[in-house]
């Protein structure tokens, strides 16, 4: 993939069920310069493992939790 054209930068605190609407929603845009940065301010590791999930198909979606 090429430089990114578009990032999709996604702020998550929790709700799982709404985050994993969201990705799968970008996930099926036919559009792929793109990458997703979902940042993190959940106090356990859910959103992590879900975003790790759809980064094993998506190289190019990044996870980063906030301190």
């Amino acid at each position: 993939m090429t430089a990114p054209l578009v990032s999709v930068c996604i702020p998550a605190y929790k709700q799982v069920h709404l985050l994993r609407r969201t990705l799968a929603s970008v996930a099926e845009q036919t559009f792929q310069a793109y990458e997703v940065i979902v940042s993190d301010d959940s106090p356990n590791d859910e959103v992590e493992r879900l975003v790790t999930e759809f980064a094993e198909h998506h190289p190019h979606w990044r996870y980063v939790r906030n301190t």
